[in-house]
Formats: C-alpha cells, structure tokens, sequence
C-alpha cells in the first residue's frame, strides 16, 4: 500500500547500497483485497550522479495517489510529492548516506509541507557481507518520528541475497538465471496524511509478500507480487490530537482517534512494478 513515506526513502537507500544497480525509475500499483478497499499509485525517479572521487550525488523525486474506499472511515482520495536530495560517501569498508527530505501533501492545510531526513551508514566486511545502521527523522502530523533501525546485507551464495534495514524492510532474493528471479520481502510502515481540513490519517502497516522478476530488457524489470498485510491499522485524527514524539512504534504522549474510525485487520494484497534499472559504476 503506502510507500511513498519516509520508509519508502529508506528502502531504496537499502536496496541501492545492498544491490549492483540504481532503481532509476519505476511505476508502481497495489490493491488490497477486502471490504476496506485501499489502492494507490506511485512514481518514482532518481537521479545519480557519480563523482569523480567514487562518491554519488543523488537527486530523486516520488508522487503517489492512494485511495480509501471504507464505511470505517471517510472515503478519500488522497496524494502527496516527495523531493529527496542526498550525497552517498564511498569509502573502501563503509558508505555513507545524509538525505534531506521535503513531503508536499495534497490539499491547502498547515501541514501541507513535511520535513526530514536519515542518516544511513555501512560497514563492510568484505564483498558478501555488511552490517548497516542509521536513524530517520520526520516532522509528521502526529509529531515527532524517529526511527532507528539496523540491517544487514549478506550474499549467503552466489544465487541467494539476503538484506534490509529492520524494523522497516527485509528482504530474501534468489537470482535463477539472467531472466528471472524470485524473492520475499517484508515492509513496515508508519505514515500520516492531511484530509479534511487539518484532520490526518495515520497509518500503520506490516505485511509481507512474495514477488517474481523478470528481466524484459537488461534494464527493463517486471516485477508482479502478491501478499498479506498481516498488522494493518489506518485511524482518523482531530488536528489537535498530537504526540510529543513517536519512536519507532512507541507512543510518547496521548491522543484519542475519531470515534467509529479505525480500519483494522489482516487484508490480502496484490502489486505490480515496472522497473527502469542501471549499473553502478
């Protein structure tokens, strides 16, 4: 479902330092399949730059437009655009991501305009094995988020892939030929979005799904998927109704949700990704 939230960010920071290739662009369209219809759109573009010296400079940006149809909540249609700005420092056992983040929400508001941004190191023990860590921050509608997280990247064999950052993303990919490949994936989402005057969604999301590539062209990738959300709770908030902060999943302060508003529950998934990909330097 969403993905175009600072976690989006995060897996394409894990998946760039974890893989032998950009993610230059891709489409993306998923639907959940239960009474509480949720489906959503996004684009994405990225732009590396590679320096003279090994480093990367990154320019990126993502929109997406999502849908609620529910007799839990307010049905909406809602969308948001993201512009990333980051620098990649190559060294010989470790990189290093800083990423600036701005979010314009959909809609005329006081909370249009989101801020952020991560930090995302990687040390490297030698070319099968890494150990990342880093911390996410971002000013949502609920209040402060921090995220810290840790990962790995571990090539278990030739054939068999397995990184992420956690609690947010993980995943197991098995390479079967240059065509095809196959692969699970993990995702945890924490995002808050405007609708109804200064009023927001926030939602929070775990699933986990199963995915095949194939390789139409060298850098032309299909990718159909097909999952549960297994922890999935989308509330209505009043604009008063903040946290002083939330760290990871752990509430600091109190607030009540719109009565009679909370969508909840296991749903199972359906996606689909075009991906446009390059060769690192």
């Amino acid at each position: 479902m969403r993905r175009l939230t600072f976690v989006a960010v995060l897996f394409w920071v894990s998946a760039t330092f974890a893989q032998d290739h950009f993610n230059v662009a891709y489409l993306r369209s998923s639907t959940q399949l239960d009474k509480n219809k949720v489906s959503d759109f996004e684009f994405s573009f990225t732009a590396p730059l590679h320096l003279k010296n090994n480093d990367y400079f990154v320019l990126g940006i993502n929109t997406t437009q999502f849908d609620i149809q529910s007799e839990a909540v307010n049905s909406a249609s809602l969308s948001n655009n993201m512009l990333r700005l980051g620098y990649i420092f190559n060294k010989e056992n470790s990189k290093t991501m800083l990423m600036g983040i701005t979010r314009l929400n959909g809609g005329n508001n006081s909370h249009s305009f989101q801020y952020g941004g991560l930090i995302h190191y990687q040390l490297i023990f030698n070319s099968a094995f890494s150990l990342t860590s880093g911390i996410l921050y971002n000013t949502d509608l609920f209040g402060h988020f921090i995220l810290p997280f840790v990962g790995i990247k571990w090539k278990i064999s030739d054939k068999l892939w397995l990184y992420g950052d956690l609690p947010i993303y993980a995943h197991l990919l098995y390479h079967l030929n240059e065509k095809h490949q196959v692969g699970i994936q993990f995702r945890g989402v924490i995002s808050s979005h405007p609708y109804g005057g200064d009023n927001y969604y926030e939602m929070s999301e775990d699933w986990i799904c199963l995915y095949y590539e194939y390789f139409i062209t060298k850098n032309i990738v299909i990718q159909p998927s097909a999952g549960i959300f297994f922890i999935r709770n989308i509330n209505y908030f009043e604009k008063n109704e903040q946290l002083d902060a939330k760290i990871a999943i752990i509430n600091i302060g109190e607030r009540n949700y719109i009565q009679d508003a909370p969508i909840h529950g296991i749903a199972p998934f359906v996606g689909l990704h075009l991906f446009y990909r390059v060769a690192k330097h």
